[in-house]
């Protein structure tokens, strides 16, 4: 079956290309010819460039981490082809071409001032008469376009052939204004093991690992914590002068051996969370309660709520100790895994 893959892949954020990457390898191991559309509307990709180089998170280092992700892309997914601009193109470039569609994961679903509602993640662009169309772990955000957009999305719900979701506020909300019952299946990451890591000698025997924006405001609270646990500071992906050493350019290779290495992990970011899990890493992550429900699920199933913060200071008072686990935890999700796999085998097979 050719499937074609719709999400977030054109974006300087290391966690979504991991995503897109992790889900085309797990539906090519099935036996599908897969495929990732490279669409990229105009006013998102301006947005991601702004964020790069005018706002308060610019250096020319980004320049570094986009040519690594682009690098990354062509080792590790097949893309479509030329970038994909506007909903017409889409249109125009899709037709016919896919037996299957399978929307996400990720974030698909936000609306918000870089990502404006945009009907393509719905699937308006294909026939359900001809293609098979799967949405798989898509999350909607506090302004929700679910709930917004409800008038144009309830006639784009009904042909799809399987719907699930990544949270459970993301369910609630298809319940609640659809009422469209979806099971919550896990991000691609989790479902098979990363092996194509880039390694790269760690800078300090002993570091904590940033991987966080705007950490200005918090940085003598991770000075005190790296102090009282003997840890240099290290950010990912992010400047912040006062850091013993940052990586900026990185690759997603790069960046997953940098947080397997480290003494422990300092993250608001999903997929942050996530490979501190999988590497076993000692975590702060700190999430705001506007954005929590996109972790607290699955925190929640490997029963480590005690990592899962509200600010950033309170890392100045806690000893590696107090951010560790037994690595047993994560085994907690493995019968979520199992399902997320069969709901994907079952939604293109069926």
């Amino acid at each position: 079956m050719r499937v074609g893959i719709l999400t977030f892949h054109n974006t300087p954020n290391i966690g979504a290309s991991l995503q897109c990457a992790a889900l085309a390898r797990f539906l090519s191991s099935l036996g599908h010819d897969v495929e990732v559309i490279n669409y990229a509307p105009l006013r998102t990709r301006w947005k991601y460039l702004e964020w790069m180089f005018k706002g308060k998170n610019r250096s020319i280092r980004h320049v570094g981490r986009m040519l690594k992700l682009k690098d990354y892309f062509k080792s590790h997914v097949h893309l479509s082809g030329r970038a994909i601009f506007t909903h017409k193109q889409l249109t125009r470039h899709c037709g016919d071409t896919y037996d299957a569609l399978v929307i996400g994961s990720d974030e698909v679903w936000k609306e918000n001032a870089l990502r404006r509602f945009d009907t393509a993640y719905f699937g308006s662009f294909v026939s359900p008469e001809t293609t098979r169309i799967i949405m798989y772990a898509p999350s909607s955000s506090a302004e929700s376009a679910l709930v917004k957009n409800a008038a144009t999305i309830a006639p784009l719900l009904q042909q799809m052939h399987a719907i699930s979701v990544r949270d459970a506020q993301t369910g609630q909300e298809l319940t609640q204004t659809y009422g469209i019952e979806a099971p919550q299946v896990l991000d691609p990451t989790l479902l098979e093991p990363f092996t194509e890591e880039t390694h790269v000698a760690p800078p300090f025997p002993n570091y904590l690992a940033v991987y966080a924006e705007k950490t200005e405001t918090h940085t003598q609270a991770l000075r005190a914590f790296a102090d009282r646990n003997g840890l240099k500071l290290v950010g990912l992906g992010f400047e912040n002068p006062a850091f013993d050493k940052c990586y900026v350019g990185l690759g997603p290779g790069e960046w997953m051996s940098l947080m397997r290495q480290s003494s422990a992990v300092f993250t608001h970011f999903y997929h942050g969370i996530i490979f501190a899990l999988i590497y076993g890493r000692p975590l702060y992550a700190h999430v705001d309660n506007s954005k929590r429900h996109k972790v607290r699920n699955l925190i929640e199933i490997v029963g480590l709520e005690h990592l899962l913060h509200a600010t950033p200071d309170q890392i100045s008072e806690k000893t590696l100790d107090d951010l560790a686990y037994p690595a047993s935890q994560l085994q907690r999700i493995d019968p979520m895994v199992a399902q997320s796999r069969a709901y994907l085998k079952q939604a293109l097979s069926s």
